[in-house]
């Protein structure tokens, strides 16, 4: 009876994608000209502010129009709106898209041109240069614990991550290279950080960009045994897309290695905590990166 539930779930969540991007192709097909690009994002902050870089850079240097398709519901479907030319660009991770679009497991070691190649060849798309930033899994500790490593973590921790996070195969990568004795609860992500917080937990699950990391209170844990793969943002865009509009080289190479860590970090912080509007947020920053006037 619960794996009938479960496929009769699979099937009516298939369903619903396929009529999401038949109604989808439908309503842009008006829209769409000849020199008109449609740019897409999840649906969270980070995504957000990257697809709007994207898009007021090309606004700013090429004679396109651009439409913003953003908080498209997760990886798939973004991946399979681009794959149906619904939108033409997005920006992915490499752990994602070997994991959720490749449907490979998880290597150690850079995963970039091992993405790539799989992306391009076996679905025609393009993953350009990467960002420079990565936001991947981490562990996280409150700043005056004294652990900087994970290795640093004593067998008495207490220690909770977030269901999806305690289902991922970096967990299975962590207890096979680490001494992994360590006892771990579940815990919804909204609680983590104020848990950490107020000394209910030591350690905890995270991501490496998350604006609240901008509180001193918060240290990411130094991976000392290199386990834990880098989640490398880069754009992935339709090869008929750039066919067509080969000016979009010229944004993509602008964008290459524009990002830090601390960039990332201090970008979602300023949109999440501090209410800022993601517009005003995105032009400051590409304004003092002198990429916009």
């Amino acid at each position: 009876m619960k794996q009938l539930k479960i496929k009769l779930k699979s099937l009516f969540l298939y369903i619903v994608l396929l009529i999401f991007l038949l109604a989808f192709s439908i309503g842009f097909e008006g829209y769409r000209g000849k020199q008109s690009v449609v740019i897409g994002a999840k649906n969270c902050t980070e995504q957000h502010i990257l697809a709007e870089m994207l898009a007021s850079l090309v606004q700013q240097h090429t004679d396109l129009k651009v439409k913003r398709c953003f908080n498209l519901e997760g990886t798939t479907i973004c991946f399979n709106a681009l794959k149906s030319g619904t939108i033409d660009a997005y920006f992915e991770y490499t752990g994602t898209a070997l994991l959720d679009i490749l449907k490979e497991p998880l290597i150690e070691g850079p995963l970039f041109e091992h993405v790539k190649a799989a992306l391009e060849q076996k679905y025609d798309l393009l993953l350009l240069d990467p960002l420079g930033f990565s936001n991947q899994y981490v562990l996280i500790a409150r700043s005056d614990s004294n652990l900087k490593k994970i290795s640093d973590i004593p067998l008495n921790a207490r220690i909770a991550f977030d269901p999806e996070f305690a289902a991922r195969p970096e967990v299975d990568l962590l207890k096979q290279k680490y001494p992994w004795k360590w006892k771990t609860k579940l815990m919804d992500q909204v609680l983590l950080y104020f848990s950490l917080q107020n000394k209910v937990i030591d350690v905890m699950s995270g991501f490496s960009t998350d604006g609240r990391l901008k509180d001193p209170r918060f240290v990411i844990l130094e991976d000392d045994r290199k386990v834990l793969p880098p989640y490398m943002a880069a754009p992935l865009i339709r090869k008929k897309t750039l066919k067509k509009f080969p000016e979009m080289e010229k944004i993509f190479s602008l964008l290459k290695n524009c990002l830090t860590d601390e960039q990332m970090i201090q970008l979602n912080y300023k949109v999440e905590s501090l209410g800022c509007d993601v517009t005003d947020v995105v032009k400051e920053f590409l304004q003092n990166a002198k990429l916009i006037p």
